[in-house]
């Protein structure tokens, strides 16, 4: 089994890569670990709108975001950053944005370390000009994905 994924998708992805063990490769394209920073930071109209509630007008406010994430961080239930581990590193191909607001780089970041450095690609992009790269970013992941279930069928 192959698992594509973006954004959201992308955090899925790997959730689901670390839950189900007949998945043989997985490519997670803008996927952020660490889903309370991502939350806190994000420019995401329901990402501001539910940190505004809960007490982060800005995430520049380093202590309002500090307070958030601790308080969100116990009750997320489905968390790619804590489930990372489970996930064989040479089966995972990353799509990371530099410049991201939307599932901020940082957290992008956390992902790649604490999925061990998978293979990954750095986009010079934002969330949204990252579809500049799409028929690249599919031919990379076409070829990754057949790599990967080719070695597993072998």
């Amino acid at each position: 089994i192959g698992a594509y994924g973006v954004s959201l998708g992308g955090i899925t992805t790997v959730c689901l890569a670390a839950a189900e063990p007949r998945v043989r490769a997985a490519v997670a394209v803008m996927a952020g670990g660490d889903l309370a920073a991502v939350i806190a930071r994000s420019v995401e109209r329901e990402c501001v709108r539910l940190a505004r509630a809960n007490g982060v007008e800005s995430p520049d406010d380093a202590k309002a975001v500090a307070a958030f994430e601790a308080r969100a961080r116990p009750i997320l239930q489905t968390e790619p950053y804590a489930l990372a581990p489970y996930v064989d590193p040479r089966r995972v191909l990353l799509f990371s944005t530099r410049r991201d607001t939307s599932v901020p780089t940082v957290t992008q970041e956390r992902l790649w370390e604490a999925l061990g450095r998978p293979e990954r690609d750095s986009l010079p992009t934002g969330h949204y000009s990252a579809i500049l790269y799409l028929p690249w970013i599919l031919s990379r992941a076409r070829e990754f994905l057949r790599r990967r279930l080719g070695a597993a069928s072998n």
